[in-house]
């Protein structure tokens, strides 16, 4: 039968928390929870926009709404930002109906949802002012900051290394204060299964969509763009998990 002793230790304003098992072959373990956040700003800028157009008969809806999405493409080229970076995510129509002089009618709404992701730079950023104020027609958006594949790829293989390195230190703390050998690694786990009761769950980002613009400008709002869009993204961070078991030397 397996005998659990748990273990606290309070070390320079640290707490450490550690298992001391004795299994049913007599090897002593200690298990230790180690963890890294690290952070940056994010590279890309990700634009959202929906546009919505409606008409009595379906085809005629359709046809304005591809027109729409060709004249906004046009208006970002015409200052600069390429077609390439602009994606139609979805261009749609529904049928929605309605009572009018106590008739029941019906109409056609579409809705044309594009999207712009770039690498931020001072200039995009003018340039997509400029498209927003010239575009002649009202349109919703939404502005936020993500990072690039490059730059989670660089964090994630830095908070790994670096939540191992803070499992070792921890162990080597309660190690010394125990008057105790650490000896081999035994396990090492990755994330944190063994608190959720789940395979497979990673901690990864750690709340991006906080960093979204607070509130979507529409054309008709007549709001003053330059204020009311934030071109200083916060930091967004990552965090990473291991739990870490070492056999016990006495």
């Amino acid at each position: 039968m397996k005998n659990i002793i748990l273990l606290t230790l309070s070390l320079v304003s640290l707490t450490l928390n550690a298992q001391f098992n004795l299994t049913s072959s007599n090897k002593n373990i200690v298990k230790v929870k180690g963890e890294f956040i690290t952070k940056q700003k994010p590279e890309n800028i990700v634009v959202n926009l929906r546009v919505t157009e409606s008409d009595n008969n379906y085809q005629n809806c359709f046809s304005i709404a591809f027109q729409t999405r060709k004249k906004m493409i046009q208006a970002f080229e015409s200052n600069g930002i390429k077609k390439e970076y602009i994606k139609t995510k979805e261009l749609f129509v529904e049928e929605q109906y309605g009572w009018e002089e106590k008739v029941e009618r019906h109409r056609y709404k579409a809705s044309i949802n594009m999207q712009i992701e770039k690498k931020y730079t001072n200039e995009f950023a003018d340039r997509l002012l400029q498209s927003l104020k010239n575009y002649t027609f009202q349109v919703n958006y939404s502005i936020r900051f993500i990072l690039s594949e490059n730059q989670k790829k660089m964090l994630r293989h830095e908070a790994i290394k670096q939540a191992v390195a803070d499992a070792t230190t921890k162990a080597q703390l309660i190690a010394n204060a125990a008057s105790i050998q650490l000896g081999a690694i035994n396990k090492i786990t990755y994330g944190e299964m063994w608190d959720t009761g789940f395979n497979n769950i990673d901690n990864d980002l750690v709340s991006e969509i906080e960093y979204d613009s607070p509130f979507a400008i529409t054309k008709a709002q007549g709001m003053n763009y330059e204020k009311g869009i934030d071109f200083n993204p916060k930091e967004i961070s990552i965090k990473k998990t291991v739990m870490v078991e070492w056999n016990i030397d006495r």
